[in-house]
């Protein structure tokens, strides 16, 4: 019987180093992708792609209605290319009264206004950052887009007081060029805790790497032969529960760290 008991407490033993090294793997490549998308994320411009009519999923659709029952129109749809990874499409509209933009993309609203070359007033909904330097404001609302819509008319207001007018954007052409003015001046800024994530989750892969380097080398009658047998369980056996032990932080750090970092948004109401 324990015989038995040891050799499936091996088998599910060795089903979990393997499983987390391939989680290891992933977020490794991961992490890897994530940084240079967000380094380079200033450079990459948007291209207008309206006449391929993208239907938007489920849940941008719940937005987009929420965006036309407040006063948006829809101009077109815009694609960012990504190295590794499929194309963002993004569904762009702007308010029939004040000209004010918005991106849908996924579950995700960003209402953005320009002033002068340099100066950046965003809200996002329903996550997103709180940044506030000189000529840049990114708030994020939590509650709902017309709340969302609300407030960053009101930080317009007050933007317009010191700057002067926005520029307003009535089609296609001004949103590719302001979104263009956009990432050169700020992409870098608004995805900085993505770079840190994505760092954590890079040094998480480098030290999950060195973990089952360390295992080939441990797997020999020599080492194995130094560490004392515990009840049932066999030097093998409680070798191989030990690199999982100093596995677990990059195992966590794969199937949570990154649900923390979302979780992580600046609320502004």
């Amino acid at each position: 019987m324990a015989l038995i008991i040891g050799l499936l407490t091996l088998s599910l033993a060795i089903w979990e180093l393997l499983r987390s090294g391939q989680k290891i793997l992933k977020i490794g490549w991961n992490g890897w992708v994530n940084i240079i998308m967000s380094l380079l994320a200033k450079y990459r411009k948007p291209i207008d792609v309206s006449y391929l009519s993208t239907p938007p999923s489920p849940i941008t659709q719940k937005n987009i209605d929420a965006l036309m029952s407040i006063g948006f129109r829809r101009l077109g749809e815009a694609q960012v290319k990504y190295p590794f990874k499929p194309p963002l499409t993004v569904w762009v509209f702007t308010h029939l009264e004040s000209q004010i933009q918005a991106e849908a993309a996924w579950k995700r609203i960003a209402f953005s206004t320009y002033f002068q070359e340099k100066t950046l007033v965003v809200t996002d909904f329903p996550n997103g950052e709180r940044i506030e330097i000189p000529n840049y404001q990114s708030h994020t609302i939590v509650t709902s887009v017309a709340n969302a819509y609300r407030y960053h008319l009101h930080q317009v207001a007050k933007f317009k007081l010191k700057y002067g007018q926005f520029h307003p954007i009535r089609n296609m052409t001004d949103y590719l060029r302001w979104e263009v003015v956009g990432r050169k001046n700020y992409g870098t800024r608004k995805l900085a805790r993505w770079v840190w994530a994505s760092i954590i989750r890079l040094i998480a892969f480098i030290y999950g790497i060195l973990v089952l380097a360390l295992s080939l080398r441990l797997f020999n009658p020599q080492n194995v032969s130094l560490i004392p047998k515990i009840g049932i369980f066999s030097s093998q056996e409680i070798l191989i529960y030990i690199i999982i032990l100093m596995l677990l932080p990059a195992i966590i750090i794969s199937r949570y760290f990154n649900r923390w970092t979302v979780r992580q948004t600046h609320k502004d109401s």
